[in-house]
């Protein structure tokens, strides 16, 4: 199956990186053609076209649904992903990032181990 390729924002992924930079156990990796961010072997975010996308609690991604430009991250257009939430740079989301960031590295370290 071909999937197009899509183009990542270079400034949203220079925001990403300076926010994942402060934390010794992220690891920034090439999947899909997306710049994804690791910790403990699992994405914790990535850069989607002009989007940030980050694996957050339910109930955090389900109370930022109301926050204009807040969406369920769909991946060239398939089912939306649970726990994971996308938004843009001229969303008020953007703006707590970095909160958002370590919510989303708090969550994922806590995540059970895979089987």
């Amino acid at each position: 199956m071909n999937t197009p390729r899509l183009e990542h924002s270079a400034a949203v992924l220079v925001a990403l990186r300076a926010v994942a930079c402060r934390h010794y156990a992220i690891t920034e990796r090439k999947v899909f053609g997306c710049p994804p961010f690791f910790v403990v072997q699992r994405m914790m975010a990535c850069v989607y076209g002009q989007q940030i996308a980050l694996k957050l609690p339910q109930l955090a991604v389900t109370a930022l649904l109301e926050t204009h430009g807040c969406t369920f991250v769909q991946p060239f257009g398939r089912h939306p992903m649970q726990r994971w939430l996308a938004f843009e740079a001229d969303s008020p989301a953007f703006a707590s990032l970095e909160d958002l960031f370590e919510e989303s590295l708090s969550f994922v370290r806590e995540l059970p181990a895979k089987e």
